[in-house]
Order: structure tokens, then sequence, then C-alpha cells
């Protein structure tokens, strides 16, 4: 993700997974990416209104 401009500002554990946010300030995009097992389980976009 840091590849791609991304940078992680948080994260946080659930039962079985781990979920990540990233932030790219040149798109003004925030992902929240789940993974379980070592494996990308979800990514998705999530909307400006919703970012802590």
């Amino acid at each position: 993700m840091a590849g791609r401009g991304f940078q992680n500002v948080g994260g946080d554990q659930t039962a079985g997974a781990a979920i990540s946010t990233w932030w790219n300030a040149s798109s003004r995009e925030r992902l929240s990416v789940e993974t379980r097992q070592g494996r990308v389980a979800k990514a998705e976009t999530v909307a400006e209104g919703n970012c802590r």
C-alpha cells in the first residue's frame, strides 16, 4: 500500500481479523483493509464523512 502512496493511519483486531485503515493524501482516499490468516479478505473505500 505504501508503494501506492498510502500511509497506515490505524488498525484494530476483531474476531479472527485484522482491520487496517490507510490514507492517501494526494488522492484524499481512505481505505479499510481486512485481513484474515494473512490474506486480504475485504478492501473498501471509506466515505470521507465516516473518517475519524
